[in-house]
This record gives C-alpha cells, sequence and structure tokens, in this order.
C-alpha cells in the first residue's frame, strides 16, 4: 500500500539496544497467564494449527521501528508472531532491528520493493536479465547469514505497477523477475527464506494472475490485501464489508484451483488487511472479533498481518476503545495465539499407603489445556490426567521414600515447562507385618478431580474417570506383588474360573 517513504524520505535504521529495552518493557506489561515462548513452525513456517498473528507497525511521532512495535505489542497484549518490514530495493539489511526481532522469536516478513532509494523504480526486465546481481547476491549472503526462517515477497501488489504502465511492466517480466531472485538466492544458499507471492487480490485481475504467478516450485505461500474500505476515500465502495466478505473472493478463486495446480494446497496469507470505523454497528472491533471466527472456516490461511499505518485510510487499531478491545481479544483466541500454557503455579501433595495425592491450581492457557502431566522425584516416573482435572492419586511409590511433584500442562499449543515442586511428602504403610516379605497391596488407579466452580472452568466438583498412567506404574505394582499375585492365579485358576484382563485406552504496505 505504500513506499517505504515519509515525505519522500527513507526512515533510516535503528539502534538495536533501545529496541531490547523497550522491548523488555513492552513484554513485561503482558498478560502473565501465558507464556512469551512459542512452539517452533514448520520448515516453511507453516503452524499445525489456527493461523499466525502479525502487524506492519508503522512508526509515529519520531518513533523508530523498534519503539514502535514494542508499544504496540504492549497495547494489543501480546507479540507479534510476525514482523512486517518494507525495505527499497538498495536498502542494506536485515538491520540490527530485525536481528534483535528474531532473537526475540519473531518472523520477519520483509518485501523487497523494485523502488530504489532514490525514488526511481527498476522495471522487472532490469532485475530478471541479471544486471542488479551484484545486488541480489549481496542481498542472498546477508540473508544467509541472518539463519533464521524469514518470509520475502518482491515488489507486492505488481498489478498496480502494470496497470499504470502495462508497456514498462509486462505480466510476464514480473514473473521472470520473482524467478531469477529466487534462483539466485538459491544458488547462494539463501535456503532459509520463505517464499511469498504477494498480490492485492482483487476482483476483476483474475485473468492476470496466472501471468503474474512464477510458478508452483517458486512460491511457498500465496498472500493478497483485501481492506473494508467502507468510504474512506473516492471510487471506493461505501457499504461496510464483514471480515468475511473482504476475504471470501479470492480465497475461493485460488482454493478452486484457478491460479495453478497446486495452489489449493498451499498455504495462503493476508499480507496486508485492514478496516476503517463504522459511525453504526457493527463497529470496528466487531469486525475484528468476526475475524477469529471466519478464519477456522478458512483453513488454508496460515497467517495474517494487519496493516497499522493511518494510510490513504485511518487503518490503526487504536482508532477507538472499540477497536482496541476487538483487535486485543481478537489477538488472544486460541486460533491465532501459539503461546504454551503457563505450568500450574501450586502443587501441593498429600501421603498415603505407596501412594500420594497430588494437586495442582489451573494453569493459564490461551488455548485449552488437554493434559496434565505429574511427574514424581525420584524416579522420574508420571502419569498424565486429562486437562479439565485438577488432581490424581499417583500410586506404586515407595514406602518410607520421601518424594516431590511436579506437573505440566499441555494444549494444542504445546507443553509447558514444569511447575515448582511440592514439598516432600513420605508414603507410610497402614499395616504391619513380621513377614520378611510383606505383601503389598496394589494402589487403587489414580483418581481425579475437575475443577470446582470456582475455577476458571465453571465445571461442577466431581469425581472424573481413571486417569491415564504410564506404562512404569502397573510395571512397579507387579514388582511390589510378587508373591501375592502367584497365591491368587492359583486361587482362581483351582476354583475353574479364567482370568480375564481388561486393557483401558485414555482416551498499506510501503513499496
Amino acid at each position: 500500500m505504500a513506499d517505504l517513504r515519509l515525505g519522500g524520505k527513507l526512515i533510516p535504521a535503528v539502534s538495536v539496544v533501545p529496541a531490547a529495552a523497550l522491548l523488555m518493557m513492552a513484554l513485561m506489561n503482558l498478560s502473565d497467564a501465558v507464556q512469551v515462548a512459542k512452539p517452533e513452525l514448520g520448515n516453511k513456517l507453516v503452524p499445525e494449527h489456527g493461523a499466525i498473528w502479525g502487524a506492519w507497525v508503522a512508526p509515529v511521532n519520531g518513533q523508530s521501528d523498534a519503539q514502535a512495535v514494542a508499544i504496540f505489542e504492549s497495547t494489543v497484549s501480546r507479540p507479534l508472531d510476525i514482523v512486517h518490514q518494507y525495505h527499497a530495493w538498495d536498502d542494506t539489511w536485515p538491520t540490527a532491528t530485525e536481528y534483535s526481532w528474531a532473537a526475540g522469536g519473531r518472523i520477519i516478513f520483509a518485501n523487497a520493493s523494485a523502488r530504489q532509494r532514490s525514488g526511481a523504480v527498476l522495471t522487472w526486465t532490469q532485475i530478471a536479465d541479471g544486471s542488479q546481481d551484484s545486488i541480489i547476491n549481496a542481498l542472498a549472503a546477508r540473508l544467509k547469514a541472518f539463519g533464521s526462517l524469514l518470509f520475502f515477497s518482491f515488489d507486492e501488489e505488481p498489478e498496480e505497477r502494470y496497470h499504470s504502465n502495462p508497456s514498462a511492466y509486462t505480466l510476464a517480466s514480473f514473473a521472470s523477475a520473482y524467478r531469477h531472485i529466487h534462483s539466485v538466492f538459491a544458488a547462494d544458499g539463501a535456503t532459509n527464506v520463505v517464499w511469498v507471492w504477494n498480490v492485492t487480490g482483487y476482483s476483476g485481475n483474475e485473468a492476470i494472475y496466472p501471468q503474474l504467478y512464477p510458478g508452483d516450485t517458486y512460491v511457498d505461500w500465496i498472500g493478497w490485501d483485501p481492506y473494508n474500505w467502507f468510504n474512506c476515500r473516492v471510487n471506493t465502495t461505501n457499504v461496510w464489508q464483514s471480515f468475511d466478505t473482504i476475504i471470501s473472493p479470492f480465497y475461493n478463486w485460488v482454493s478452486a484451483g484457478q491460479l495453478s495446480t497446486s495452489s489449493p494446497s498451499k498455504p495462503y496469507m493476508l499480507a496486508e488487511y485492514g478496516t476503517v470505523e463504522n459511525t453504526d454497528s457493527p463497529t470496528k472491533g466487531q469486525w475484528f472479533t468476526s475475524e477469529v471466527s471466519s478464519l477456522p472456516n478458512r483453513p488454508n490461511i496460515k497467517a495474517v498481518v494487519y496493516f497499522n499505518e493511518n494510510r490513504d485510510c485511518n487503518w490503526p487499531v487504536t482508532t477507538s476503545s472499540s477497536s482496541l478491545g476487538g483487535f486485543t481479544a481478537a489477538g488472544l483466541n486460541c486460533y491465532v495465539n501459539r503461546a504454551l500454557p503457563s505450568p500450574p503455579s501450586s502443587v501441593s501433595a498429600s501421603p498415603g499407603n505407596s501412594t500420594v495425592e497430588v494437586s495442582w491450581t489451573l494453569a493459564g492457557s490461551v488455548c485449552p489445556v488437554t493434559t496434565y502431566t505429574i511427574i514424581a522425584s525420584p524416579g522420574g516416573e508420571r502419569i498424565s490426567v486429562a486437562g479439565d482435572i485438577l488432581s490424581a492419586s499417583f500410586g506404586g511409590l515407595a514406602n518410607g521414600t520421601t518424594y516431590t511433584f511436579q506437573v505440566t500442562a499441555t494444549s494444542v499449543n504445546g507443553t509447558s515447562g514444569v511447575s515448582p515442586s511440592s514439598a516432600g511428602v513420605t508414603p507410610v504403610s497402614s499395616q504391619l507385618s513380621t513377614s520378611p516379605h510383606p505383601s503389598a497391596q496394589p494402589s487403587l488407579p489414580p483418581t481425579a478431580v475437575k475443577p470446582s466452580a470456582s475455577s476458571t472452568t465453571g465445571a461442577p466438583k466431581q469425581t472424573a474417570s481413571p486417569a491415564v498412567r504410564d506404562v512404569a506404574r502397573p510395571i512397579a505394582w507387579l514388582q511390589a506383588n510378587e508373591f501375592a499375585i502367584p497365591i491368587s492365579l492359583a486361587v482362581l485358576l483351582g476354583a475353574g474360573f479364567g482370568a480375564h484382563f481388561i486393557r483401558s485406552r485414555s482416551r498499506r504496505r510501503r513499496r
């Protein structure tokens, strides 16, 4: 939507020191209910669950890029997965700030425009014919050294250049330039680059898209830029359009295989998107909350990158309290939030005969906790229970040995770190025996209790089904009952009974 210029001048790179300091301050203000750490993405940065969340955050009032992003993250109560940046053709990047963002777990999404810092624009033919290879080779070397996976697009929204001057900017020359950059990067070993083909996706351009497309071999992600313009400028619709309305046409066209043979199976990205305010209902905030209701119905969309700049129209999420509230709520939705659960903050233990009753507090998590795992020390043995359970009996323990327990929480995003240890407890037998080989009674299957109505789940307190146990647990029980088992089997066989064993299973951008 915009070139990397303000008043005709490029924004200079900034020092990494203020970036780190401001980022630290911003993250201190994030909700402590979830961890900032995120699980790894796939080889092409495709999430296994939902979509990754990002933004282009334009600096205002003299801010640096680092300051703008840190303040934005603090304002919307979460870190970004993707930080979008726009670079002129002859910029030297990645910058120190981009290195800092990557070190903090963020993914850089960088566009390299055909526009030079001077304002002059190269033709795509000049790039495709090899005359710009010194710049391409230098960039490839820097990206290889960068190391981290990053998204890369070339001259986003090429339709605009084509429509403005179709003789100088032919469709075929764009596809050739894209393929040439890709080939040089590959030859230079910049294999950490994930390639995004980024167009406007506007209706009416469908006839030219197959000619602008470099080919499935050269494209990892398909990106487009849907906007709800609603009365913000001349020649745009005066009809309010919902999030789903603006993303559907291009999504349906590409996913139907109209672009290429492989386009229905590729990951899609909203490389830019935005909405203006509405003086009536639905509000801008409601538009954002409808976004996370719509995305699960468009499963190929694996990344969404908001255009947070007052350029052409007033897109920033801070235009009203409704807008900010809706965007913040949307960003904390499980579908677009990869934060790991926090471990339970408090674990307690109460001893019995060869068993300990372990209880813990509800873990903070943006996604529902599916499993809690309780770990005994010494020994490292563990049992797992369903995510709506907050206590379990840990059986098969050695009487007279002092144990401590820790708990982890697992959601669709992955597993938390371990909780603080419980206080040490020592199981003690309730029976005395003079036998040199006392027979131990098998501990009952672990019982568990769901969170009470006072917890965030609101579920009534009740007894749940038995917990899932490690293979080590029945082995320990068998060892403890090595004398009792043969006698019991002999009695059963002698009486003519068959033994039955039941195995249970747990179940705009700047160009």
